[in-house]
């Protein structure tokens, strides 16, 4: 794994699975970048597409609601600071980028709560 700049960027993402942030390690690679959650590991392109299935298996896996064109800013940030090389930039941007997806994982977990009542009803 070559590294673009070798230090790494932590950042909390919300979990609604366990209730609380998570810590992920990222670190920008020559072709994308890589992620450490807990005990996981990934690989991906710019856009933290994994190369195989070019699902975002970072948040798919730990059942993290996103927004749809995530990908595209994770590939411009990536972009910039390839070109910038400015880690704090790069560290800027991933805690921008978290912060929304933490809330759309906080508002998947209320629509959750809202509805989750309505659907016990009808099955009744």
């Amino acid at each position: 794994m070559n590294l673009i700049l070798k230090k790494s960027v932590y950042v909390k993402i919300f979990s609604k699975i366990r209730n609380h942030d998570d810590v992920y390690r990222f670190q920008m690679t020559e072709t994308g970048w890589f992620v450490k959650i807990i005990t996981l590991e990934f690989y991906c392109d710019k856009q933290l597409r994994d190369f195989d299935t070019q699902e975002i298996k970072v948040f798919n896996q730990e059942c993290i609601s996103y927004p749809v064109d995530i990908s595209n800013y994770f590939e411009t940030l990536w972009e910039q600071v390839n070109k910038s090389k400015n880690f704090k930039e790069l560290e800027r941007g991933l805690k921008n980028i978290a912060k929304w997806i933490s809330v759309c994982e906080k508002n998947s977990l209320e629509q959750f709560k809202f509805f989750l009542p309505r659907l016990k009803k009808e099955k009744q």
